[in-house]
């Protein structure tokens, strides 16, 4: 609910959790507690405009679908009911009427969906062999991005991004060599937000990142939870970049022996 003016000055909140989330089981609920007695319905929380503000929230529940822990909404945050909650009356299922809530409820439905079918996200909730960071302290752009991995070493990669600027070349460190592709992304225009409905690949290249000897340049919307899968093995380099690190190690230049090369033809002769 903080405004992103001053979300790089509190980056410490969004991350801090992680710090002991694997000393006990946890259950992250935003509860009835949270959305009564003048605090706001979930969407009433959120900054910005009336866009800005169903894109802050699909945002707040993609980042708590891949943090560790169990899940608990409460009634009425599945489609962004404006109003709090009110024991004494229904829901406002009204509001399904109107394109922005009912795209917000098919996003809930789908979040929910993508949860269950990639264990990646949920089993293992105990310890670091499920968790990985990538990036935590980049609090000028707003932006941290993680690995959650399962038992069979599956893994997907999260990029969560909570500035209303869109980042049109981010760089990220890659655990893996090859092709990440898009999994889910809370901006896209099925869920009311802007980003093209299509399959969307990224390649990684040879550049060093967040330690990691590769990395992907990616284009990442405003107040958006992308996750993309990870490849399970490094994809084999090509010829030209095999070359490259042999000849940075031996000492040699395209087209020429190397060193080594020439020390075994000296023996030779």
């Amino acid at each position: 609910s903080l405004n992103p003016f001053f979300r790089k000055d509190n980056h410490d909140k969004l991350t801090f959790s992680l710090a002991y989330a694997f000393s006990e089981n946890y259950i992250l609920p935003i509860s009835h507690d949270e959305v009564v007695h003048g605090k706001c319905s979930m969407i009433n929380k959120m900054p910005g405009t009336y866009e800005e503000k169903f894109s802050g929230l699909r945002a707040f529940f993609g980042y708590m679908y891949a943090h560790p822990g169990k899940k608990l909404m409460f009634m009425g945050q599945e489609f962004a009911q404006f109003i709090e909650w009110n024991f004494a009356q229904q829901l406002d299922w009204l509001l399904l009427d109107y394109d922005t809530h009912q795209k917000f409820f098919e996003f809930s439905k789908t979040l929910n969906h993508f949860y269950l079918d990639n264990r990646p996200l949920y089993e293992i909730e105990d310890s670091w062999e499920g968790f990985n960071w990538i990036s935590n302290d980049d609090a000028s752009q707003n932006i941290i991005s993680f690995v959650r991995t399962d038992k069979d070493k599956n893994s997907i990669l999260v990029v969560c991004h909570f500035s209303p600027v869109e980042r049109k070349g981010y760089r990220i460190g890659a655990p893996k060599r090859g092709v990440y592709t898009q999994l889910l992304n809370t901006e896209s225009v099925r869920f009311g937000g802007k980003c093209p409905e299509e399959e969307v690949a990224f390649t990684t290249k040879n550049v060093a990142c967040h330690g990691f000897t590769q990395s992907l340049l990616l284009p990442i919307p405003p107040l958006s939870i992308t996750y993309y899968s990870v490849p399970k093995k490094n994809a084999p380099l090509p010829d030209s970049e095999k070359s490259a690190r042999y000849n940075e190690k031996t000492g040699a230049k395209d087209g020429e022996p190397s060193s080594h090369s020439k020390k075994e033809g000296a023996i030779r002769e």
